[in-house]
């Protein structure tokens, strides 16, 4: 079952007659109108922020892999080196 929690939004009159406009149009009551409209917007910024995950380059090796880490450190010492 759902937890519900209720809230009280205090609106002004032009808001408060737009969100009723709005949920009449869509057949439902102002609260039910604004809690899936709340809930459709959040998703919709969640779903493009996991869809940036991953997508920063901090321009150097992060990997765990152990043959990319040998590899950066080979070069590394290889080009630290002098001689």
């Amino acid at each position: 079952m759902k937890t519900v929690y209720q809230m009280r939004v205090q609106l002004p009159d032009k808001l408060r007659s737009a969100l009723e406009r709005a949920a009449s149009s869509a057949g439902k009551t102002p609260e039910a109108w604004a809690s899936e409209v709340l809930e459709r917007q959040l998703s919709v910024r969640d779903e493009r922020l996991r869809g940036r995950f991953g997508s920063v380059d901090l321009g150097r090796p992060t990997g765990a892999d152990n043959d990319e880490i040998e590899a950066d450190l080979a070069r590394a010492y290889d080009g630290g080196e002098e001689g």
